[in-house]
């Protein structure tokens, strides 16, 4: 099992391709623009994922679950104020096995290609540079 602590990770818009991941945040040059609701329906759209949240008075209250036999995760919504506006990334919280979150990134990266996992340290992760992190922290 994997825990995902509140603020820690998100799930977040970058580059179509990331050369040497994890890489730093604060040097991406080159953002997708995704829509805040084709997101959410990306989610909704997951087995297991329900509206905890609508979008009302914004898109910033916006919370959806996902609940399986080994665990729940947590997600938000945050808008780049572009116009139109679009999606900043959603903070992922909860816990669940490694496979599951893979699962779900790579359903949600066959519509939306440059969806990458983003920390706390400012590191961006692609699925399999996620994978090496995880299990180097079991083996700690």
């Amino acid at each position: 099992m994997i825990r995902l602590t509140e603020n820690d990770w998100a799930f977040v818009p970058g580059p179509s391709e990331i050369p040497d991941a994890p890489q730093s945040s604060i040097d991406l040059q080159d953002v997708a623009n995704y829509p805040a609701d084709a997101i959410a329906q990306a989610f909704l759209g997951y087995p297991g994922f329900r509206l905890m949240h609508a979008a009302d008075p914004t898109w910033w209250q916006w919370r959806a679950e996902w609940e399986c036999d080994r665990g729940f995760l947590l997600v938000d919504m945050t808008l780049f104020e572009t116009d139109p506006v679009a999606w900043g990334g959603s903070g992922i919280s909860g816990f669940c096995e490694l496979d599951d979150l893979l699962a779900l990134w790579r359903d949600l990266r066959e519509k939306f290609p440059a969806i990458w996992l983003h920390n706390g340290d400012c590191e961006i992760h692609t699925p399999e540079s996620f994978a090496r992190f995880v299990n180097s922290q079991r083996t700690h």
